[in-house]
């Protein structure tokens, strides 16, 4: 179980992104630089109040913050 301000990596076994994976194709380079991607630090936040999935804080590609709900089997797997 996460705590708020814990920090995490996305390190998918699968090395792509959150969102590539997720779609299942690859993405356009723009879309790209707006994804999760392997080797991003994440902060969790806390568990979302109408999915319980996790919520976390992460900064993209252009410099964008973002906050991003996160799959729990995938939260377990590919976050360390």
């Amino acid at each position: 179980m996460a705590n708020a301000g814990d920090k995490f990596m996305y390190q998918p076994a699968h090395g792509a992104g959150y969102g590539e994976a997720a779609l299942g194709q690859e993405l356009t380079a723009e879309m790209t630089e707006l994804d999760l991607k392997p080797g991003t630090e994440v902060t969790f936040l806390e568990y979302d109040a109408d999915s319980g999935w996790p919520l976390v804080q992460w900064v993209d590609g252009v410099g964008i913050d973002r906050i991003t709900t996160i799959d729990p089997a995938v939260f377990d797997s590919d976050f360390v």
